[in-house]
C-alpha cells in the first residue's frame, strides 16, 4: 500500500512518511515483529486513503 499522507506512530506521536520507513521504525524503534509490524501498517491505513503499490 502507498500513503498519501504521514501515519503517526501510534507509540510515540511521531510522524513517518510511508512504509518503508513506518516498518522501519517499528521493527527498530520499539523492537516490534515483522508480522505485528504489518498489521500495524495495515490498521494505520484503514482509515486513510491507501493504493496497492
Amino acid at each position: 500500500m502507498q500513503v498519501t499522507q504521514p501515519v503517526k506512530c501510534s507509540q510515540c506521536d511521531i510522524l513517518l512518511e510511508g512504509r518503508g520507513q513506518f516498518m522501519g521504525h517499528m521493527i527498530h524503534g520499539h523492537e516490534m515483529p515483522i508480522g505485528e509490524t504489518e498489521e500495524a501498517w495495515k490498521s494505520a491505513c484503514a482509515g486513510m486513503k491507501c493504493a496497492l503499490g
